[in-house]
């Protein structure tokens, strides 16, 4: 039993539900030692995101969810392959209110293909504790201490598939195989860094962040509910601030 309660069977690692997608069924199972080795080339092969946690309250809506993520992507638009993964905060989802670990792929724009976490097979867990949907603590406190969480998402230069790793002692939880992800076999077009509110169907927007606006922010695209602010404080590293309490922030 894991801190929140949740409950992970011990299964053969060879077993595990992941490897029951169709098109795993020749896949060579990647060592627990991944080669994070950084190669150049025309597209991106990996990022990293540091994020504050907090632990906001989105109310009891279950059809709300915020998140703070880091996301690749790549391929045409009706085949698009992305991975999302980050921070989730969805009672819908999850049954409470906590911030989670999460990860989502798809290899079609969500049409019809991926999934959260280990919510199908694919995602292939390589960690024997940390896993897909654990709570994240501790959490910061808006005007006091922060806590943050270091998300990468990398890809293997052997292989080919996305390893996730998290938390400041870089972890590897597991990895996306490369047969799942097509387009992002030779790496990603896009790479993107932020968040995302999902509005419920009583059209009201979740916060997203800290739950207040940084201040000096932009708010030329969603008035009141959210703003971003750069704030590079080290050459070669991008720093923003960014989310707000939401409302009715239309989609």
């Amino acid at each position: 039993m894991l801190e929140g309660g949740e409950i992970i069977d011990c299964i053969d690692f060879y077993k595990q539900p992941g490897f029951d997608h169709p098109l795993l069924k020749n896949h060579t199972i990647q060592s627990v030692y991944v080669s994070m080795e950084r190669y150049v080339g025309e597209k991106f092969h990996g990022l990293r995101g540091i994020f504050s946690l907090y632990n906001i309250s989105i109310g009891v809506r279950q059809d709300q969810s915020s998140t703070t993520n880091v996301w690749v992507q790549g391929g045409p638009t009706e085949h698009k392959n992305y991975i999302t993964a980050g921070s989730m905060i969805a009672p819908g989802f999850y049954g409470d209110g906590s911030p989670r670990l999460f990860i989502y792929w798809t290899a079609d724009g969500g049409y019809s293909t991926g999934c959260y976490n280990l919510r199908c097979p694919g995602f292939v867990q390589v960690h024997h504790e940390i896993t897909p949907g654990r709570i994240l603590s501790p959490l910061s406190q808006y005007g006091g201490p922060t806590y943050d969480l270091k998300v990468i998402v990398n890809q293997d230069k052997n292989s080919k598939n996305w390893v996730l790793t998290a938390f400041q002692e870089e972890i590897v939880v597991g990895y996306l195989p490369s047969e799942l992800l097509p387009s992002l076999k030779d790496g990603a077009e896009v790479i993107a860094w932020g968040g995302n509110a999902r509005t419920g169907n009583n059209g009201v927007t979740p916060p997203m962040g800290s739950g207040f606006r940084p201040l000096g922010g932009d708010r030329r695209y969603d008035c009141n509910c959210f703003s971003l602010v750069s704030s590079n404080t080290e050459p070669r590293r991008e720093n923003f601030l960014f989310g707000g309490p939401g409302g009715s922030c239309g989609n």
